[in-house]
């Protein structure tokens, strides 16, 4: 009984890491690989604290209304 859980406690942090990193990796800098490895050693807790910190960096660089030139 205990590797049934085990099991779908893995399967399920699998699941929830590869969501947050697809869902997310591609918008900011850390990037899908870099949020999958962080959400599946640590806690997808502290992967969507990495993205809510880049959210706001991005936020705070960029000015509004400025048209940027290449």
């Amino acid at each position: 009984m205990t590797e049934i859980i085990i099991v779908i406690v893995f399967i399920s942090w699998y699941s929830f890491s590869s969501i947050l990193s697809e869902s997310f990796g591609k918008k900011y800098k850390p990037g899908v690989e870099w949020l999958f490895f962080v959400s599946m050693i640590f806690t997808q807790a502290i992967a969507y604290i990495i993205i809510l910190k880049n959210k706001f960096e991005n936020k705070s660089t960029e000015p509004e209304g400025v048209l940027q030139s290449n």
